[in-house]
């Protein structure tokens, strides 16, 4: 037990001090690391960047991303439930085929699709459109959804 409190603490303490590097770093100019030190306050403290991200559009890209999560959330469950519930409660004669194709699916790494990716979007019109981005997240979080909603049952 006390094992696990340590890790616990330790994996804690590491991610709440990257979180504090990164934001100090933040308010500090372009190459001031090199000059200051990497683990010196800033001085002087820079808050033009926070400005600059402000001033150029970044809240019309949070919502627009935004946007594209609430479409895919939703694509998916309704996706992975249709296909989830056959799959955990039916006796069908092709489950275990279907299962084991769903589980497989998980093991293609989504750098190998890029570039057919890219290219059935420009053919179809889509590139630099919103909702090109709904195909591919959609198509490669369903076989874990799928997966992690079968397996919800025995749970």
């Amino acid at each position: 037990m006390d094992c696990c409190i340590y890790f616990c603490d330790l994996l804690v303490d590491h991610h709440v001090s990257s979180i504090f590097f990164m934001i100090m770093n933040s308010f500090r100019k372009q190459f001031d690391m090199l000059s200051q030190g990497v683990f010196h306050l800033p001085d002087p403290w820079y808050i033009e960047n926070y400005v600059e991200v402000i001033t150029h559009g970044f809240f019309g890209y949070f919502f627009r991303s935004i946007i594209i999560v609430a479409v895919c959330m939703v694509l998916m469950l309704a996706i992975a439930s249709f296909a989830a519930y056959p799959l955990s409660r039916m006796k069908l004669k092709l489950r275990g085929i279907t299962y084991a194709g769903i589980v497989a699916m998980m093991s293609i790494p989504m750098h190998v699709t890029l570039i057919p990716i890219f290219k059935m979007t420009t053919n179809m019109k889509l590139y630099d459109n919103l909702m090109a981005l709904v195909g591919p997240y959609v198509t490669f979080t369903l076989p874990m959804s799928i997966f992690i909603l079968t397996v919800a049952k025995t749970l």
